[in-house]
Order: structure tokens, then C-alpha cells, then sequence
């Protein structure tokens, strides 16, 4: 847990906090717009499932800011 002495350091970090959600979810966000969804092969299943993969990881770790 942050420790903070006063309402401006509160308020600092609370902007942090969502700073960093709001980023991780742009970058999920960013991850998903750009997959390629054509499938061709097993390799372009590999793909999507690992890029599917890496956006829901950065939405976790949103939450997970967002949840402390």
C-alpha cells in the first residue's frame, strides 16, 4: 500500500493509479485493433491466441491498479 502524507500526494497518486490503467488498457486495446485474424495455418492460430493473450494480461493488470 502507498503511503501518503496529505491530500496532494492522495490526489497524486490516485492520477498515477489511473495513469496506469488507462495506459495498460490502451495497449491491450492496441494489441487486439492490430491482430492480423486471417488464418492460413496453425502458425497464425499461435498468433492470435498469444496476442489475444498479451491484451487480456494488460487488461488484468489494469484492473489489478485499479483494484490496490
Amino acid at each position: 500500500m502507498v503511503q501518503v502524507n496529505g491530500l496532494t500526494d492522495a490526489l497524486t497518486e490516485v492520477d498515477n493509479f489511473k495513469d496506469s490503467a488507462v495506459s495498460e488498457i490502451n495497449h491491450a486495446l492496441d494489441t487486439l485493433s492490430d491482430i492480423d485474424f486471417t488464418v492460413n495455418s496453425e502458425e497464425d492460430v499461435q498468433y492470435i491466441e498469444s496476442e489475444v493473450k498479451s491484451a487480456m494480461d494488460a487488461l488484468k493488470e489494469a484492473l489489478s491498479t485499479l483494484e490496490s
